[in-house]
């Protein structure tokens, strides 16, 4: 995030977006589908990038929301990719062993932005797991 906010101020979004969607990065490397890719691209050029240009208080305050997990009694259903980053499945697998009786799943094919990536499959377990929900 640094080095897109660094490519941000110096030398403006639509840099910054090539290098977030398609540059060789971590993120980018986890697009699976062009159609995504494309989409991607598109929003990265018309977003104001605002998030990345101002700090905000709320950014340090999710260290500690880790420690209430166990305080969600919803049903809560957890989803990451095959593709995905491996800090976020490792996130994903925090909430899903933290939150009682959360449910993991994974979406074969899929990268980081998965409802993208795999739109089908993503609304599937979605609708799935809602309508299990008494």
């Amino acid at each position: 995030i640094a080095r897109v906010t660094n490519i941000l101020k110096t030398k403006g979004r639509n840099d910054a977006t090539d290098y977030l969607w398609s540059g060789n990065n971590c993120l980018s490397n986890t697009v699976q589908s062009r159609k995504t890719r494309k989409v991607l691209l598109k929003m990265g050029y018309e977003y104001s990038w605002w998030r990345h240009l101002h700090s905000s208080r709320r950014e340090y305050a999710f260290p500690t929301a880790i420690k209430n997990l166990g305080a969600i009694k919803i049903p809560t259903l957890v989803v990451t990719a095959e593709y995905d980053l491996e800090l976020c499945k490792a996130v994903a697998d925090i909430l899903a062993k933290g939150i009682p009786n959360a449910k993991l799943v994974s979406i074969k094919g899929a990268g980081h932005i998965m409802n993208m990536d795999r739109p089908k499959e993503f609304n599937k377990m979605v609708s799935e797991f809602v309508d299990k929900i008494k």
